[in-house]
Parts: structure tokens; sequence; C-alpha cells
């Protein structure tokens, strides 16, 4: 992910000290460039961002599927049962 290769838009951000030196510490454990942990956090904290917009229709979804799985069980329609499990 060698930034000549990519397509992108140079930037400069103000960060405290301690937070430059968190990053560079695990860029060096990493062995990776402080560009590059920078890119991988913010698209990772995107992807995040996504994901939390969109929680409620998926535990909408959820919740569906729970009462869809409840009634196949409770008449006996899952996948092992025979019908003539007591209840």
């Amino acid at each position: 992910m060698a930034e000549e290769k990519m397509n992108a838009q140079r930037v400069s951000i103000t960060l405290p000290p301690e937070v430059i030196k968190q990053i560079d510490t695990e860029c060096e454990a990493l062995g990776i460039a402080r560009s590059t942990y920078i890119l991988l956090a913010v698209q990772s904290k995107l992807r995040s961002d996504v994901m939390m917009r969109d929680m409620p229709g998926m535990m909408v979804q959820a919740a569906e599927m729970m009462k869809f799985m409840k009634d196949m069980d409770s008449r006996g329609l899952l996948p092992g049962q025979t019908g003539m499990e007591k209840k």
C-alpha cells in the first residue's frame, strides 16, 4: 500500500505529542509508515461508523429471525426435530 502506488492527496493534521508517540510505537512494532497506520485507522473508523449507522436495521432483522426460529421450533420444523419432543 505504498503512497506512490495510490491516487492519494496530502493532508496535514495536528495531533498531541503523546498520540504521535503511541502511533510511532505501533508503527515500529508493525513495520509500517506513520501515514499508512493513520490511513488504516481512519479506514477502520469509517467502516465502524457505517456498521453503527446500519445497526438499528440489523437489530430489526435479528429480532425477525428470532421470531421466525421460535415459530419453527414450536412447530417442530427445525433440523433434527422429529415433532415428538416434549414441550
